[in-house]
């Protein structure tokens, strides 16, 4: 049972199944017994992302209403600010598949991509494993914490991440083993 409006790490070292656990989530996968939803309205972001091509603003709002206000909260909290500036702003082109920009700021632009999103949950499979240690932890604070954009929107949240750095943060941790069962802390 994942809690509505808190956040739920799953954790494990690399091959347990944390990412085949999400992809089951998201219906991606063939799982045996059911699996209830509270709401389909799911933003998901990729260890390995995917950006269409574009404008580096059309890739974090494709397909939603334009909320400045709303951008300008994401940009912060993902610390894109400098590098929009540095690529030459919002409508700087990224190219197919984010070509023009470095891993982890195609990673920083899909997770922004998620947080843009309305939806009322959101799944990050290991989103700051692509960045250095001091950007990831800005951006831990400013999305995940307690005091994090998500936590304000009150948007439940999975996160899945090698990291044990995070894992205090949690509301719920669902530990997985090398065989893939799992364990849930409160």
């Amino acid at each position: 049972s994942i809690p509505a409006s808190k956040l739920t790490m799953i954790v494990g070292p690399v091959g347990s199944g944390k990412t085949v656990f999400l992809k089951t989530l998201l219906g991606e996968t063939i799982a045996t017994g059911s699996i209830e939803m509270a709401s389909f309205d799911i933003a998901y972001c990729d260890q390995k992302t995917w950006l269409p091509s574009g404008t580096i603003q059309n890739a974090i709002t494709e397909y939603m209403e334009f909320d400045q206000n709303r951008y300008d909260d994401v940009i912060a909290a993902c610390s894109l600010g400098p590098d929009i500036t540095a690529l030459g702003g919002n409508d700087a082109q990224i190219g197919s598949n984010g070509a023009m920009l470095s891993g982890g700021q195609k990673q920083r632009v899909a997770l922004a991509r998620a947080l843009y999103s309305h939806n009322p949950i959101v799944i990050f499979d290991d989103v700051l494993s692509a960045l250095d240690s001091r950007t990831a932890k800005d951006i831990f604070k400013a999305v995940f914490s307690e005091t994090g954009l998500l936590k304000k929107e009150e948007r439940t949240v999975l996160f899945a991440t090698h990291e044990r750095a995070w894992v205090a943060e949690a509301d719920q941790v669902i530990q997985l083993n090398d065989e893939g069962l799992a364990t849930v802390h409160r």
